[in-house]
């Protein structure tokens, strides 16, 4: 209809209305395309809002979860430590604790779960991180996504190099397996009888469990750094609310 009008004011030479209905397909256009950048920029916002609160979700549960095992782990270490000072000062009124005999042979045991932003994956994956509009954040999980990576890589090389004592020294620590039903942990079904003078007089154990107490205060603190990224990206997602 519009070309239509403005093929007969052409042939007419009807200068003004050529430059009405010109500016009409001009306007509409400009219109429509106003239109369509506004609608984009609703889903955009929509979409960045949805993938925010996804995070904060998924941080907030990895910040528990690595602050619960950073407090496990610290607690182990401890009674791994005090194990090896009852070993180190050769007082023979002074003997090893339950707990300090479990420090000992299971300090090659540290168990770390990666803890993965799935919705993270997700924006990078698909490139919308630039939907995301504070810079800060979008800087804070680059910089949280190169630490992660980093520190699996790490935490694998410290964890392959942890020595296992009980197995390796087996007459300064005999093993055995308890009467009695099945229980649900195999922990619970095994029990370790830690000699305390062959410990004493060998060397090589006493180095090992030290090495041990050094490379897992090594993935606490590496554990300790991650923690300290997820908090950073958690006080940016509590400001976007």
């Amino acid at each position: 209809m519009i070309l239509s009008r403005l093929s007969q004011a052409l042939r007419t030479q009807n200068w003004l209305a050529v430059a009405l209905e010109f500016a009409i397909v001009v306007l509409g256009v400009y219109l429509a395309f106003q239109l369509a950048t506004w609608s984009e920029a609703r889903q955009q916002d929509a979409e960045a809002t949805r993938l925010q609160e996804q995070l904060e979700i998924e941080v907030s549960a990895a910040v528990d979860e690595i602050e619960s095992w950073i407090a496990y782990r610290t607690e182990a270490v401890s009674e791994l430590h005090d194990a090896i000072l009852t070993i180190q000062s050769n007082d023979p009124e002074r003997g090893l604790s339950e707990q300090e005999c479990e420090a000992i042979w299971g300090s090659h045991i540290v168990i770390w779960n990666d803890v993965r932003l799935v919705t993270l994956d997700e924006i990078i994956a698909t490139g919308r991180l630039s939907i995301l509009p504070d810079t800060r954040l979008r800087r804070a999980l680059l910089e949280y996504r190169n630490e992660n990576s980093i520190g699996n890589s790490r935490r694998a090389f410290i964890a392959a190099d942890l020595s296992n004592v009980v197995d390796t020294f087996a007459e300064e620590m005999p093993r055995f397996i308890e009467p009695g039903p099945t229980e649900s942990s195999w922990l619970s079904a095994n029990r370790v009888d830690c000699q305390l003078q062959p410990i004493r007089e060998n060397a090589t154990l006493r180095n090992r469990l030290i090495s041990n107490l050094g490379r897992t205060r090594g993935m606490i603190g590496l554990a300790e750094q991650e923690l300290e990224h997820l908090r950073v990206i958690q006080r940016l997602l509590a400001t976007e609310d």
